[in-house]
């Protein structure tokens, strides 16, 4: 009786310590409402993306597989994509959500995108530990001058379950992490 027991302690701590080991990240990318004709100085390509770094696929599976692109219905930040894109004077750009695995704390490479004229791409990393590291380095183009390109690079502890918004002179992002499970 006291092995079944015990049998049955660590079966469950078990589970809660898997449950633990995935994490969804929810990211808003939007454009500020102001002139882009002062980064028409720069006329730098984009850089390739680094090799190593996880590309995140789309799924047509309901279930949501580690490092696959869930769909929107699945993120947690309805109300401000809401907000940002029906009620503001921003334009989002994307907003992407994905699971993945605390033990593989990869670099992840965003789909490169054009979006109302703005290309898009870029890696992003989270690590986990007392709170999450959020680093983040993506190159944006304008529609204004496309071969005008610029990059955001973004460090921030992030808590879990809190929205965070991480801003930038032309581009701004909301970032939220949770464990899900």
């Amino acid at each position: 009786m006291y092995r079944v027991i015990l049998a049955l302690i660590t079966l469950i701590y078990c589970g809660l310590s898997l449950a633990k080991g995935t994490y969804q990240i929810d990211l808003i990318l939007f454009a500020h409402p102001q002139n882009t004709n002062e980064l028409q100085d720069l006329h730098l390509p984009f850089l390739p993306i680094d090799k190593k770094a996880l590309t995140l696929t789309s799924s047509t599976i309901k279930t949501a597989k580690l490092y696959t692109l869930l769909p929107p219905s699945q993120s947690s930040l309805h109300d401000e994509y809401y907000l940002l894109n029906r009620k503001s004077q921003f334009r989002v750009l994307a907003q992407y959500s994905w699971r993945q695995s605390a033990k593989k704390q990869e670099k992840v490479a965003l789909p490169r995108t054009n979006n109302k004229g703005w290309l898009m791409q870029g890696t992003i990393q989270v690590e986990q530990g007392s709170y999450y590291s959020f680093d983040a380095r993506l190159q944006f183009s304008p529609p204004s001058d496309p071969s005008a390109a610029f990059t955001v690079s973004q460090k921030q502890r992030i808590e879990e379950g809190k929205i965070y918004y991480l801003d930038n002179p032309y581009v701004g992002m909301v970032v939220k992490i949770q464990q899900v499970g």
